[in-house]
Parts: C-alpha cells; sequence; structure tokens
C-alpha cells in the first residue's frame, strides 16, 4: 500500500519546477510524519535541459523494514509527456511507460520474472507533474481560484480527475516555523484530498492528508532532518463499534447513518450493485446495503443467462483482463475454474459454484501463505478473507465473467461491531453482484457488508484510507426478511427436523429451527453427499460460523 504514496508526492514536486532555468538540477528533502511520528522520507530531484526528468524516492520505515519506491517522469519543457518508470521493492515490481508517436501509452509491468505490456489511451491534456506545474503557474495563487486537470496514477492504470481550490494566504506553521504560504486543496475522484501549503514561489512546503483515520504530513526539510531516525509505519484499524446488536444474516437491507469523528472528513464511499450512498451538507452519509438485487439476480438462475460478457463497458471489459494477482490466464487457476463449473452454463449459477468452490478449496482459514497471487493460493490451499477473494475473482475471470475485488466492513455477531472484510464483486446480467467465499458457510454476502473500495488489482488497504477510523456508525435500521427468507449468499431455510436434506431439500421433521450448510465436523449434523453439504440446526437461530477473517489488523 505504501507505492500509493507516490500520487501525492506528484503534487509536491509539481510546485516550482516551472520556475527554474534550462540546465539546472535540483534536489527537494521532504519528511514523512503520522500523528507527529517520523516514518519516512522523500528524496526528490529535478533535472531542467532539453527534456524535463523528475526522479523520486520514498522510502517508508515498516514493521518488516524499509519500504522503498522509485520513480522517474520526463517530459518537454512545455509540459508533454513522455515516459515513465516505477520500481517498487516491496512487490519485485517495475513498471516502464512510454507515450507512442500515435499519442497513445504503452506499458511494460515486470514482477517476478514474468512481464506483460499492453497499450492504452492517453486523454488529450492529461498531465505529470511538470505540466501540472505550469498548469500552476499561469492559473496562481489567488484566493478562491478553482480549476481542474487530468493526470494518470501508475498503480491503478487510471487516469486521475483532480481538482483544485485556492484559499487562503497566511501563517503556517512548518516544524517548529511561522511561514506565510497559500493554502491549496486537491481533490482527486478516487477520493484522495490532500492540502498542501506553497509559497509565492510556487514551492510545496506543507501537505496534510488522511490516512486510516491518523493525519499524516509530508513537509520540506533538509537533508539531515529528512534522514532523521525513523519509527515504523504501523496502521491500527480497531473494530468499528455497532450502535446496537443486529442480525444481518436474515435481512432485506440495512440503513447505516455515518457521522465523521471530530476533525475527520468522510472519504468517499463507492456505489455498487448493493449499496447506495447519499452525502449529507453536515458531513455525515447515510449508506444502505440491499440484497434485493442479489434476489432478483439469483431468480435468473431459473432461465437463460449465458456465461460472457459481450458489452463495450471498459470497466467492465478491465475486470476481465488478468493481472499480477489475479492470473486468470495461468493454466492452473483455468483447469481449476473447470473444476469448478462443471457442466453449469448460467452465469448466475457458475457465480455462486465457484463462490463455494473456493470456500471448499482453500481448507486452512488461517493466514500461513503470504502468496497474494492465485496460482500461490491454490498451491497452498490456505488464508484469509484476501485470499478467498482473489481467488474467487480469478476463477471467475477464467470462467469469462467480469470479477472485481471489494473491501470494506463486515458485521460480526460475536462483537456486535464491524471488522475489515475483503470479497469479490461479479458482473451479472448487467450489474454487480457481491459473493463472499469467506463466510460462505454461513451465509456468504449480506446486508452486514459496508463497501468502502473495489479495485481490479490488489487489496492493498489504501482504498480504505481516507474512509476507515475517519467516521463513526450512529444508526442502524434492519429490514427484516422474514422465515425461511433467502436474501444471502448461501442458502438460508427454516425447516423443521434431521431426516436428510441436500442444497435444494433442506433436511426435514423434528422440533423447527435453522438450517443451513456449514463447515462442521464429520459427525455433526446431517451429511448429504451428492451436494458436498452438511446441514446443522441451531435452536431456531441462525449461529454465524465466520472462519477467521484478517485482511487487516482488527479483522473478524
Amino acid at each position: 500500500m505504501f507505492t500509493r504514496f507516490l500520487p501525492i508526492v506528484a503534487l509536491l514536486l509539481a510546485s516550482g519546477a516551472a520556475s527554474r532555468l534550462q540546465g539546472t538540477e535540483e534536489t527537494t528533502y521532504y519528511t514523512i510524519l503520522t500523528d507527529g511520528k517520523n516514518v519516512g522520507h522523500i528524496t526528490a530531484t529535478e533535472k531542467i535541459g532539453p527534456v524535463v526528468e523528475t526522479a523520486t524516492t520514498v522510502e517508508l520505515s515498516t514493521e518488516k523494514g524499509k519500504s522503498t519506491v522509485f520513480q522517474r517522469e520526463v517530459e518537454t519543457p512545455d509540459g508533454k509527456p513522455l515516459s515513465l518508470e516505477k520500481i517498487d521493492s516491496d512487490d519485485d515490481l517495475k513498471i516502464e511507460g512510454k507515450i507512442l508517436p500515435n499519442g497513445k501509452l504503452r506499458i511494460r509491468r515486470s514482477a517476478a520474472g514474468a512481464a506483460k505490456e499492453f497499450t492504452m489511451a492517453w486523454p488529450a491534456g492529461a498531465v505529470l507533474g511538470h505540466g501540472t506545474s505550469l498548469l500552476l503557474v499561469r492559473m496562481g495563487l489567488k484566493e478562491g481560484t478553482r480549476y481542474a486537470y487530468t493526470t494518470f496514477d501508475v498503480d491503478s492504470r487510471k487516469f486521475m480527475k483532480c481538482d483544485v481550490t485556492v484559499g487562503r494566504t497566511g501563517p503556517v506553521a512548518v516544524l517548529g516555523k511561522n511561514m506565510v504560504l497559500t493554502e491549496t486543496r486537491y481533490a482527486r475522484d478516487d477520493g484522495l484530498t490532500v492540502t498542501d501549503y506553497q509559497d509565492r514561489e510556487g514551492h510545496s512546503w506543507k501537505s496534510c492528508f488522511q490516512l486510516f483515520g491518523s493525519t499524516t504530513q509530508i513537509i520540506r526539510c533538509d537533508r539531515e532532518q529528512a534522514m532523521a531516525k525513523e519509527q515504523p509505519f504501523v496502521v491500527d484499524l480497531k473494530p468499528l463499534p455497532c450502535p446496537k446488536r443486529m442480525d444481518a444474516t436474515g435481512a432485506i437491507s440495512v440503513t447505516y447513518e455515518l457521522t465523521p469523528k471530530k476533525g475527520r472528513t468522510i472519504g468517499t464511499i463507492p456505489t455498487t450493485g448493493a449499496q447506495s450512498v447519499r452525502r449529507h451538507a453536515d458531513g455525515s452519509a447515510t449508506v444502505v446495503v440491499s440484497m434485493r438485487p442479489m434476489i432478483a439476480t439469483r431468480q435468473k438462475a431459473q432461465i437463460t443467462c449465458p456465461i460472457g460478457y459481450h458489452g463495450s463497458d471498459p470497466a467492465v471489459l478491465e475486470a476481465l483482463k488478468p493481472t499480477k494477482y489475479i492470473e486468470s490466464d495461468a493454466a492452473e487457476v483455468k483447469r481449476l475454474a473447470r473444476k469448478a463449473l462443471g457442466a453449469r452454463t448460467n452465469a448466475v449459477e457458475a457465480v455462486f459454484a465457484i463462490q463455494g468452490f473456493v470456500y471448499d478449496y482453500i481448507t486452512d482459514k488461517r493466514e500461513k501463505t503470504e502468496q497474494l497471487e492465485a496460482t500461490g493460493i491454490i498451491r497452498a490451499k490456505s488464508g484469509n478473507c484476501k485470499h478467498h477473494a482473489i481467488l474467487a475473482a480469478a476463477l471467475l475471470r477464467a470462467s469469462g465473467i467480469p470479477a472485481r475485488l471489494a473491501s470494506g466492513l463486515v458485521y460480526c455477531p460475536e462483537t456486535s461491531g464491524f471488522s475489515g472484510h475483503a470479497w469479490t464483486e461479479a458482473y451479472v446480467d448487467g450489474k454487480w453482484i457481491d459473493i463472499d467465499s469467506t463466510y460462505c458457510a454461513s451465509n456468504g454476502f449480506d446486508a452486514g457488508h459496508i463497501c468502502l473500495d473495489t479495485t481490479n488489482e490488489l487489496l492493498d488497504g489504501f482504498g480504505l484510507a481516507g474512509t476507515w477510523g475517519c467516521f463513526d456508525i450512529a444508526g442502524v435500521a434492519v429490514e427484516a426478511g422474514g422465515p425461511g427468507a433467502r436474501v444471502g449468499g448461501a442458502q438460508d431455510y427454516e425447516a423443521a427436523g434431521v431426516t436428510g436434506g441436500c442444497a435444494s431439500n433442506p433436511p426435514a421433521g423434528g422440533a423447527q429451527g435453522i438450517w443451513y450448510p456449514a463447515a462442521a465436523p464429520p459427525d455433526s449434523g446431517v451429511y448429504c453427499p451428492q451436494h458436498r453439504v452438511r446441514w446443522l440446526r441451531c435452536g431456531g437461530r441462525r449461529k454465524a460460523l465466520r472462519p477467521a477473517c484478517h485482511m487487516l489488523p482488527g479483522a473478524s
């Protein structure tokens, strides 16, 4: 996740470079502070010549040691992008990009000895660091000035719109000294918001942003201060309390009222197939998670809903492509996908078959492997929610079904609170639906999930940086589904007794209770060998059998 500091660094480097003379070279140092603790530093060098070359090294101290990211951008003096390069020590990753004569961007991505190349369009007017610098000089620092530009995020391979608002000029404390600086706010459309403070020449001296509920600052300083002793950068994501106990497993929908913590703002919360979001003027938000789209989609299992996507939506097409972690083009993944699907040709049936298959396949639910690539997960057969989500996405894409990863919060009845979690979204019948292979035994995806980020690549946690720790859940309203409601991603029945049963025909006879398929020892419940489903009864009330899930510290 530390690689995602680079978009913020690009804002710092953009200021001031345009005023330098050709033939000059300047190195600037920055210290990175989180809640006042020195956790890393940045070294930035600009060379002004026939081309403008900007080289940046970000070093962060982590619990595992140093994390280093290097990025270089090359542009023409008038701000036209020519090439870019990024090297990430954490992931053994190298990305090289070049603007071709036809105006397109060719990317070469190398990781773990394997390389992939692809070409994508470069939007007219999109800029890198020096181009942004020229724009800032042209627009000036007059209070109330507003404008926008488009830049490239090398990690997500997406073009991001950034809205700029120039604020007041006044005294600002910078490492114990007061400086007269102008406040400028940068808000990207992925939810990243940075408040930057610049002098009259456009040099950035201080940038502030939220990171997992903590205040992070990047401050310009001398080399000695930048290289001072550092403390490890630690993300401590504590479970989020719920104002009251609830049963999300049988709910048709749950409405959550979110209020920002003191001094914080709630970052971008995505709208998904199951989730709608309303923002309010006071900074609060209402999030509604509804199971109705899933219920309607599951009914498609009874009619024709063929596997495959034949549309032209770029976001959906992107969710079909193999990536470093979602290795849907690997032979091992393709073989396992065929095994998971069997003879199924209905897309809805295929999605839920893969959900259950992944749950069964990963037999050790503890995080015993650091492998996040799908092939590594296949070999290890162990992992937490991240591993379940990645493997499910890989099998879906290998089957021709667009899939992406989701992360956020999940309600845990055991603690009456929310913890970090990851799951998968599949695109079926013109909409995104959610599945949860980690919790397939209890209910799969249900209205107890709050999505804070979706991605096509890797669940690195950065998508939660602007939301987790920034709000409280002030209220919840549950719309119950009633007895026997099938509202989750797993089967949900109210039946009677223990005289046999299978996935489509739960046990019957005896005292009433809710029956559901669950992982269990061989001597408990009733087992159906045909469907490999074990049915358990829990005294008329569902018991949440949710395996260990540790996507992030404090997860359920």
